[in-house]
């Protein structure tokens, strides 16, 4: 169902989706005529809609959302928005690990480093706006320097563990800076070019046991709350440095969820 559009049997994919999300998808104009009142909201109105619920009933409910989707995550089957046919989500880690019955992907202990640029330099006023608002540094989790990646590696003692590296590809000096530390250049892997697709990368981060992102990343931000959802913890978005030189986290698990924080990327 998710990150597939049916190929085939479309009735049956709608029914899923109505019964699994509580909605009713409507097919035709005609249909409307069923229904004697509508609220109509553009494209616009629902990306910055925001729930009216608190903090906590919102993150309950999204992570609802989230696990169902991942109940029902594509396996290869149907089409993407461009008709083209689609890939399995467990594809990268079958690639990496070996097939889901494999001992090595049922006993892998790894970190995801997630770096996103950003056009330009979009995501330093993202990042600045979330700073002022709870105290994270506002470079580091888009610089991702050696030093702080192995402040939160470290302590958790994934210093011994491979560390794989995904981005979006568009400053190859932030991975060239990684490659490059004593410590955790041996460390650093990367995604198999011809395996590396949106679907796969997302499942290698939400499986992992330590994801390190960034918190102006709306992908960032889907991996967390998805990490979050299905109970795994070790989520590091929101980080700054104290004056004995170490990384704290300055907000909980809520935090990727509030939108006082993210605004409409919550």
């Amino acid at each position: 169902m998710w990150m597939s559009l049916p190929n085939r049997d479309w009735n049956a994919w709608a029914i899923l989706m109505e019964q699994s999300f509580c909605i009713k998808m409507i097919e035709s104009a005609d249909q409307l005529d069923l229904y004697q009142k509508m609220i109509q909201m553009d494209t616009r109105d629902l990306f910055i809609y925001r729930h009216k619920a608190d903090l906590d009933n919102y993150v309950e409910f999204t992570s609802h959302v989230i696990r169902t989707l991942w109940r029902y995550y594509n396996n290869g089957s149907g089409m993407n928005i461009l008709k083209h046919p689609t890939r399995d989500m467990c594809s990268v880690m079958d690639t990496i690990f070996g097939t889901a019955k494999s001992e090595a992907i049922n006993s892998a202990i790894y970190s995801v480093v997630h770096s996103r640029s950003f056009e330009g330099k979009a995501g330093h006023p993202l990042m600045d706006r979330i700073a002022a608002s709870i105290g994270c540094d506002p470079i580091a989790a888009l610089e991702m320097e050696p030093e702080y990646v192995k402040g939160i590696l470290e302590p958790l003692g994934m210093l011994q563990h491979p560390i794989y590296f995904i981005s979006d590809h568009q400053r190859p000096e932030i991975l060239d800076r990684l490659l490059a530390d004593p410590e955790i250049g041996p460390l650093i892997h990367l995604v198999p070019e011809e395996a590396s697709w949106i679907g796969g990368d997302i499942t290698l981060a939400i499986n992992a046991n330590v994801f390190i992102g960034s918190p102006a990343s709306t992908f960032s931000g889907f991996i967390a709350k998805s990490r979050v959802a299905l109970g795994y913890n070790n989520n590091f978005l929101f980080r700054k440095r104290i004056r004995d030189g170490t990384w704290v986290e300055v907000c909980d698990y809520r935090c990727v969820f509030d939108k006082d924080v993210l605004k409409s990327m919550a």
